[in-house]
């Protein structure tokens, strides 16, 4: 009988992106991803020798954003900082930002939110 593997939680498609800052969604990834090229493309390469708040242990980073939610955010990788601010404009844009940022990016990062990017909006 063949043994089966037991499943994985890594995600489908694996890039830069997903290194840095994880999000749950395989559209969220790869929309993240494709932001970061063109960030990266404006702004320069992401340096990937930093030690980033979202690559910390789990638990490390879930007590920041509790507690220290400046810290998190100020530690995040330029790119996903410039996108969650447009994610939030958007967010306020279309009237969906419910409570404050910092529970909507926690909405967000866990999945049950979507908001389009300005740029999705023509802008």
């Amino acid at each position: 009988m063949k043994r089966r593997e037991p499943p994985t939680k890594e995600p489908k498609s694996r890039n830069l992106s997903t290194l840095l800052f994880r999000l749950p969604g395989e559209d969220q990834r790869e929309e993240l991803e494709a932001f970061r090229i063109r960030y990266e493309a404006e702004h320069g390469a992401t340096d990937f020798k930093r030690r980033y708040t979202s690559t910390l242990p789990t638990r490390r980073q879930q007590w920041l954003f509790e507690n220290e939610r400046q810290v998190w955010f100020d530690g995040l990788p330029p790119f996903v900082q410039a996108f969650l601010k447009q994610k939030l404009e958007a967010a306020t844009n279309a009237g969906e930002l419910r409570g404050t940022p910092a529970e909507w990016i926690a909405e967000y990062i866990g999945g049950r939110v979507r908001a389009p990017l300005q740029s999705d909006r023509g802008r």
